[in-house]
């Protein structure tokens, strides 16, 4: 009688599935852009079918790159796009952020780059049409708009008035009603908010300014607080955040003038992040919901370009492509998008928006297993696996796999006394996945080469 294998995993039987996966990477979607070279600015992911997108002129010809008001949605995961451009509201207002909260319903962030001051603009009927929710005619921008569902919500902007505040507003009605709001004033007048650079990780929300400084709210928009990067350098040019992600209401990163700081105090403090392996990119990054500290960068950095993960909390980043990407953002570990340059083709324009395929990180609801265990970790050379006799086999296949599924080791040990020990020198710093099978039984484990 054939036994069934069974399968020993950190993740209650779910084997990690980036290293059954080997080829894990940016699959690029089938997407007509309104027009060539526009760049993706901003990725709202509603749920695991529905994303929207708003773009910028990535054509050169505008430093820095001039907002549109055109967009991109999906409702099957992004088998299909739909673009659009909203021509309902006055010209001169340029779409700088948009969240999406369902297939049907998503609001916009705008600027009057005419006339000065902002506007709020909601669709109820997937984007066919538009209605203005608010505007103001005080000449701050609105830069940054998140709604946690249909009602709740909040969108900050520009300093404006006296003394100079910015612009902050909440709602807890879909937009009908608006409530002001107050934060830490501007350092001086000179500092402002900038287009989509904002993270969002349960009721907290964060956006950068122009001096490097990060704002922070932990109850949906309501209370507010402020740390600095003490970035050097000089405001509007080499102070500006240009990302956030954080993966709890503590951790996260900021990003300036294409330097990681690092806060695990919600942004109160910050420190220069310079002690890891690999490329992190500058970009754009993303924290992946659901996974213990992954995280995933994308953009330019020195005379580099292209997309990267860590799934150590940023000390490690394994690199996956050479791909100018601009934007990132991840639903949950299985599913994630990317945005880059919309390129013209026979039929007009294609690409420009990256789905992921595979899976990255690994699952906050790991728990012990005395069946198998490996140590150190991190380790430098020698790795030494911890096997209950009575589970396993006398002799175990072991294979290590890197992080994109390529098999890097492979062996066959005898257990001695419930040990196996492993001689890694060969393997490279960052992270891998080891799997020991012996045809009835298998176990995935992560674990990291530090020399």
């Amino acid at each position: 009688m054939k036994k069934m294998k069974k399968n020993y995993t950190l993740t209650l039987g779910l084997v990690c599935s980036l290293v059954l996966n080997t080829y894990s990477q940016w699959n690029v979607q089938t997407n007509k852009a309104l027009a060539a070279q526009r760049s993706v600015r901003n990725i709202s992911i509603a749920n695991a079918t529905t994303a929207w997108i708003s773009f910028s002129d990535g054509s050169g010809t505008s430093n820095p790159p001039k907002s549109l008001r055109e967009f991109s949605k999906t409702t099957d995961g992004g088998a299909t796009w739909t673009s659009r451009t909203i021509t309902s509201l006055a010209s001169g207002l340029e779409l700088n952020q948009i969240s999406g909260v369902s297939d049907m319903i998503a609001y916009a962030a705008f600027a009057d780059t005419k006339n000065g001051g902002a506007l709020i603009s909601k669709t109820v009927d997937g984007g066919v049409t538009w209605t203005t929710s608010f505007n103001t005619p005080d000449p701050g921008w609105a830069n940054v708009i998140n709604f946690w569902d249909a009602q709740t919500g909040v969108w900050t902007g520009d300093p404006s008035g006296s003394p100079k505040a910015f612009e902050i507003y909440t709602t807890t009605n879909g937009g009908t009603n608006w409530n002001k709001k107050t934060a830490p004033a501007p350092n001086n007048a000179a500092e402002y908010g900038i287009p989509s650079v904002s993270a969002v990780n349960g009721n907290h929300i964060w956006f950068g300014t122009t001096n490097g400084r990060v704002y922070h709210s932990p109850d949906k928009g309501n209370t507010w607080t402020v740390g600095s990067t003490n970035a050097p350098g000089t405001i509007n040019l080499t102070k500006v955040v240009t990302a956030i992600a954080f993966q709890d209401g503590n951790t996260g990163f900021a990003i300036v003038n294409d330097t990681y700081y690092k806060t695990t105090n919600g942004g109160a403090t910050w420190a220069v992040f310079n002690s890891f392996t690999g490329i992190p990119y500058t970009s754009s990054i993303a924290y992946v919901p659901g996974t213990t500290n992954t995280y995933y960068s994308v953009g330019d950095k020195s005379s580099s370009t292209g997309s990267s993960y860590s799934q150590d909390g940023g000390n490690t980043w394994i690199n996956i492509d050479d791909i100018q990407h601009n934007a990132v953002a991840f639903f949950n570990s299985q599913i994630g998008w990317a945005g880059g340059f919309a390129q013209a083709d026979g039929s007009g324009t294609t690409g420009g928006i990256y789905k992921w395929d595979g899976s990255v990180g690994i699952l906050k609801n790991e728990v012990n297993n005395t069946v198998f265990g490996l140590y150190p970790n991190p380790s430098k050379e020698t790795l030494t696996l911890r096997v209950d006799e009575k589970a396993f086999d006398k002799n175990l296949q072991v294979n290590i796999f890197d992080v994109v599924g390529r098999k890097v080791y492979s062996t066959t040990s005898t257990i001695n006394s419930g040990t196996i020990e492993l001689n890694l020198t060969d393997l490279h710093n960052g992270t891998y996945f080891i799997k020991v099978d012996n045809g009835n039984q298998e176990y995935v484990e992560k674990f990291i080469i530090l020399k």
